[in-house]
């Protein structure tokens, strides 16, 4: 994005199976990237849903090891 100067991302998170990494940031994005990806500009996949930034980020495991990605919203005050 213009105007990022690389402390724009509110969190970072690695799953549990080492496969990927999400941010989030403060333009109400999350974002995964493969993990590991020692590329500069590494391609990613951006997901939408807050209304403005992203507070904090992390990966959960059901007891049938169903994986999730639970995010919280600053502004917006959701958790997704």
């Amino acid at each position: 994005m213009s105007n990022a100067d690389g402390t724009d991302i509110n969190a970072c998170e690695r799953s549990q199976d080492c496969s990927v990494v999400a941010t989030a940031d403060d333009f109400g994005k999350v974002k995964l990237f493969n993990y590991p990806n020692p590329v500069e500009k590494a391609p990613f996949k951006a997901y939408n849903g807050h209304s403005s930034h992203v507070t904090n980020i992390t990966f959960t495991r059901n007891k049938t090891g169903q994986k999730y990605l639970v995010t919280t919203g600053g502004l917006d005050k959701c958790i997704f």
